[in-house]
């Protein structure tokens, strides 16, 4: 087999991985999109709104996201009360190809700069498993995070709303112009430093070694849990950013949520770090990790199922 027939084959292997985690998980991913991109106080004073008009939980703001959720398993309840259990899966689709995409752009470019890195099947040090994965996270996301964009905004719709995929996408244009599709770039690229950690971390449990589907699985779900915990803020602040301007607001929140209008005076480094502020202003440190737990679930969940498939069809 040639380096790019194996490289295709990898990046084709780490593609259907990443689809069949999402399909799983995915549940799991609207918890956690929905929470991020929430306000906490705003949340608190939403939840009071709901308890007084009898858990309707309404919106002033069509759209967005109602912010009156208090955790994952709260997400779901309220979703599945509005819309039933497609609600679960709004935009799953989308999801499955963006994901698809994801991993296959990620495996091949993976793939295609691992010999700066490897000598034989192993890290010639362990900074170069860290660059190997942020290069190849580089290159993902400069090229899917208009997608990116457009899946988010379609999972943090108002519970209720219906916003197709080409709806979501012309709403973000008018916005912005072509350009707003890439809104949320300076934490996207900081971002690169999850893949980063999680190849260092799978290189230093591996070892090179080839491992058992299940020793797979658990190598993916622990690398995937220390990546996702070192760099959940920045993953708060760019799901704010994907958001912000999706209610058609013309005000200024300040305060770092999603409601708050896109200030087209600002370069993208200002706004992220004026959300940053306007998070720690509202909520402090615990609003950087809103969204922890569902995060954690979907994310080493889907990690391990997918680095258990990539690494199943690589291996047949």
């Amino acid at each position: 087999m040639s380096a790019l027939t194996k490289a295709f084959a990898d990046a084709l292997n780490g593609g259907v991985g990443g689809a069949v985690a999402t399909a799983i998980a995915y549940p799991l991913v609207i918890a956690k999109v929905k929470l991020q991109a929430q306000d906490r106080q705003t949340g608190k004073s939403q939840r009071k709104r709901d308890h007084d008009d009898g858990g309707k939980g309404g919106s002033d703001c069509p759209g967005i996201a109602t912010p009156s959720f208090a955790g994952p398993i709260d997400v779901l309840r309220k979703v599945l009360a509005h819309e039933g259990v497609a609600g679960w899966y709004r935009g799953l689709p989308a999801a499955i190809l963006k994901n698809f995409l994801t991993n296959f752009l990620f495996y091949l470019a993976h793939s295609v700069v691992k010999p700066m890195y490897k000598a034989g099947d192993k890290y010639t040090t362990w900074f170069g498993a860290f660059l190997h994965g942020v290069n190849a996270g580089l290159i993902v996301q400069l090229i899917m995070l208009p997608m990116e964009m457009i899946v988010t905004r379609m999972q943090t719709q108002q519970l209720g709303a219906t916003l197709s995929f080409a709806e979501s996408a012309r709403g973000i244009a008018r916005e912005g112009g072509l350009l707003h599709f890439w809104a949320g770039l300076p934490p996207a690229l900081t971002l690169t430093l999850n893949p980063g950690v999680t190849t260092t971390v799978q290189a230093a449990l591996t070892g090179g070694r080839q491992l058992s589907a299940t020793a797979n699985f658990w190598v993916g779900f622990f690398s995937k849990l220390v990546a996702s915990f070192t760099t959940y803020p920045v993953v708060v602040v760019k799901v704010r950013m994907l958001v912000q301007g999706a209610a058609g607001s013309d005000r200024d929140g300040g305060d770092g949520g999603a409601s708050a209008a896109v200030d087209r005076n600002k370069s993208q480094l200002q706004r992220a770090i004026a959300i940053f502020k306007g998070i720690l202003k509202t909520n402090g440190v615990p609003g950087l990790y809103l969204g922890l737990q569902a995060q954690l679930w979907q994310a080493v969940a889907k990690e391990a199922i997918l680095n258990s498939v990539r690494r199943g069809l690589g291996s047949t």
